[in-house]
This record gives structure tokens, C-alpha cells and sequence, in this order.
């Protein structure tokens, strides 16, 4: 419960303006049986806390299309679809959905974007458009530096981050927690930065389980062990 008013407070106290917002969106979807029926309360805390908005459905071919549909339209059309198939045996589907947009504090302007040559990490190159700019804050570490590049408002920003030479983006990534992040962005230096990135899209997909397992939740993926009586 604790957890439940801080993350409620959280989300309801992030700032959203006409150039810059953080959406948060959540959603239950549950198959329509007398063989499973969720519990109020479980429904409840969602729907009071995370806004969650629900379901009830036949879990077939329109239900898959309603959920894309659903997280196009909570994401702004940045994820137009997130699931191919349902599984057969499937109760129960949570959706939750994070989209930010926001405009740069200081655009990057048009004699600031100029075509360069751009090194993948396997060496190859490739001829793309770089944006080009002068910025005021950066941090280090014992193997990477970065530049933070403020939003509109002020009240977001973009952290890029670059591993020294010779380190592998893997390698880096092992080494790379979230304490570190929050201590280098906690200690962030003044100074004139020249910088140029890449006009970049970037997609990114998970599987859930190894990462909630290694979480502290094994038992929630084992038959035996798996106990899920406070949401049936």
C-alpha cells in the first residue's frame, strides 16, 4: 500500500506542458469465463492507483487487435503494435505504457545538421546526418563521458552517454548500474562541450521473465511455486 501512494503520487506529479510530456498508461485485459473471474480488489487498487482502464473480452483475433490499438492510441502513435498472437491458454494480458515527447530547449537548427560518415561498432560505416551543437553540461566516469542536453521547460533532459574507446557496447553495459547513472547525473560539470550525434530511430524488445526473475520473482514463472490467489 506504501508503494502503491508513492508510485500514485509519482505519476500524477510529472510535469506535462504543450512541448513536453511524460505519459503513463495502464491496462487490464482478462478473458470473459465463469472459469476465471479476477478479484475486486485486485481490479480495484489498479484502476484507484494506476489508472488502469479494463477489459473484459473474448481473447481472440479483435481483442489482439483492440490492445494494439489501444497502446497506438495511449502512445500517440509512437507503438503502433506491441503483440503479434495471443497465446490459447492465456487469462489475463497488463499493458503499460510510457511515452515521452518534448521539444529541445534549443533546437537544433538547420545549419547545425550536416551529412558525416558514422562507425558501427563491427567497424562498418555509414554516410548519415549528424546534428551538431555546443553544450554547457557534461559527467564521467572511469570509462565513458556524456553530455546532458535540457528539454523545453526544463524540467527533462537527454543524457548521452559514450564508452571510451575500445570498449565494447556489451562490455560497457555490464558494468553500467543504475547507481552509477544516478552518480554521474548527480554530478554533473560545467563547461563548453562540443558535440554531434546522429539522427537516430531505435527499437528495443524484452523478455519480461528473465529480468522479473532476476528481480526477486522466480516463483511467478513456476507451476509449482506460482501463487497468484490475491488476483483470482
Amino acid at each position: 500500500e506504501e508503494l502503491n501512494n508513492y508510485l500514485y503520487s509519482y505519476i500524477n506529479s510529472l510535469p506535462i506542458k504543450n512541448k513536453y510530456k511524460l505519459k503513463v498508461a495502464n491496462s487490464i485485459w482478462y478473458r470473459d469465463s465463469k472459469f476465471f473471474v479476477p478479484n475486486r480488489d485486485f481490479l480495484q487498487t489498479n484502476a484507484d492507483y494506476y489508472g488502469a482502464q479494463l477489459y473484459r473480452s473474448d481473447f481472440d483475433s479483435s481483442t489482439l487487435n483492440e490492445i494494439n490499438e489501444w497502446v497506438e492510441r495511449e502512445t500517440d502513435g509512437m507503438i503502433p503494435r506491441i503483440l503479434d498472437h495471443l497465446d490459447d491458454d492465456s487469462l489475463m494480458v497488463l499493458v503499460n505504457t510510457l511515452a515521452f515527447q518534448a521539444d529541445w530547449k534549443k533546437i537544433y537548427e538547420t545549419d547545425e545538421i550536416f551529412d558525416n560518415v558514422f562507425t558501427l561498432e563491427d567497424g562498418t560505416e555509414k554516410n548519415v546526418k549528424f546534428m551538431y551543437g555546443d553544450q554547457r553540461k557534461y559527467f564521467e566516469s572511469d570509462n565513458c563521458i556524456g553530455f546532458i542536453k535540457n528539454y523545453v521547460g526544463d524540467k527533462y533532459a537527454f543524457a548521452a552517454i559514450l564508452p571510451d574507446e575500445g570498449i565494447s557496447m556489451s562490455d560497457f553495459l555490464d558494468t553500467l548500474t543504475g547507481e552509477k547513472v544516478s552518480y554521474m547525473l548527480a554530478n554533473e560539470k560545467n563547461g563548453q562541450v562540443s558535440t554531434r550525434i546522429p539522427k537516430f530511430k531505435t527499437e528495443y524488445n524484452v523478455h519480461m521473465k528473465d529480468a522479473l526473475t532476476k528481480m526477486g520473482m522466480p516463483d511467478a514463472f513456476s507451476p509449482e511455486c506460482a501463487d497468484f490467489g490475491l488476483i483470482r
